[in-house]
């Protein structure tokens, strides 16, 4: 949806969603793992979209800074959240 550029649908997707089958800490995850592949001007638009629906359903305060991510894991992390994006 990022690389299509369809704010609409993943606004929708998101906000179905959040919560439920991906939780918010993850959602943000995505989209910082979207910039190296589509590009950040072709991202960026798309994090506005994630704030307005994590205000929505008031969970901005899940993603506050949460550090788990290093050199040694980051590659297995990113595979368990795309599966668990993907899996959806």
């Amino acid at each position: 949806m990022i690389t299509l550029q369809s704010e609409g649908l993943f606004r929708q997707y998101a906000a179905e969603t959040l919560g439920g089958v991906i939780p918010a800490t993850e959602l943000k995850e995505v989209m910082y793992q979207a910039v190296p592949y589509a590009g950040f001007g072709k991202v960026s638009p798309f994090f506005d979209e994630t704030r307005a629906v994590l205000a929505e359903k008031s969970l901005e305060h899940m993603v506050q800074e949460r550090v788990t991510t290093n050199r040694e894991n980051r590659l297995e992390k990113a595979c368990r959240c795309r599966r668990n994006f993907l899996a959806m």
